[in-house]
């Protein structure tokens, strides 16, 4: 496993990884499935990459379903978590606050996921550019975050700030799911064709 993280990031990994030594981690996904977010974007396989992945449901999910898999996170015990349950997914240890550098199996991606880790980037604009980079030209990055939560309002993202953040970068389609306390979207985005 590669390690790079800066001194904000590992400080920020130090609640995140008492949370996943301690497994009080409810934001578990024990039942990750992407097959209808796949069958939208027509990306059915090729390489992937979780972004974020945590204890790496839904990077097991993809490898389960015909891709090759990357999952970067920057908490050390998540991956310990998650490279304990599959080894055919390629885990990373890596600050998603700058992963350019990153050193990756692939240059580009079919298929790139954030799900619910947006809201805790600081540079958002930095974290985007570098993602439509990593996309290929045929890819889709998928993002799902909340928009609204009401006990938790830290994790969710202005979704007028997110439209406008995205359109920067993708052409996106957008659907949107309301529960009693909280708003959460699904966004599946292909790379921005700029004319020179």
């Amino acid at each position: 496993m590669v390690s790079q993280l800066s001194s904000s990031q590992k400080f920020m990994d130090v609640a995140w990884n008492q949370s996943y030594k301690n497994r009080d981690i409810p934001w578990q996904n024990k039942g990750a499935d992407l097959s209808d977010i796949l069958q939208r974007s027509k990306i059915q396989n090729g390489n992937a990459l979780d972004l974020g992945c945590g204890t790496g449901e839904f990077s097991i999910w993809l490898s389960q379903h015909g891709f090759v898999v990357e999952g970067i996170d920057g908490s050390p015990e998540a991956l310990k978590i998650a490279s304990g349950n599959n080894s055919s997914v390629i885990w990373k240890l890596w600050d998603l606050e700058d992963f350019r550098d990153a050193p990756l199996q692939n240059e580009q991606y079919e298929l790139i996921i954030d799900i619910k880790v947006l809201p805790f980037i600081e540079d958002k604009r930095k974290y985007l550019s570098v993602v439509a980079e990593k996309l290929s030209s045929s890819g889709a990055f998928v993002v799902i975050s909340f928009l609204h939560h009401k006990a938790k309002p830290e994790i969710a993202i202005d979704e007028k700030e997110l439209d406008l953040l995205l359109g920067e970068f993708f052409i996106f389609q957008k659907n949107t799911r309301e529960f009693s306390d909280s708003l959460i979207a699904e966004y599946i985005c292909s790379k921005l064709v700029k004319v020179e």
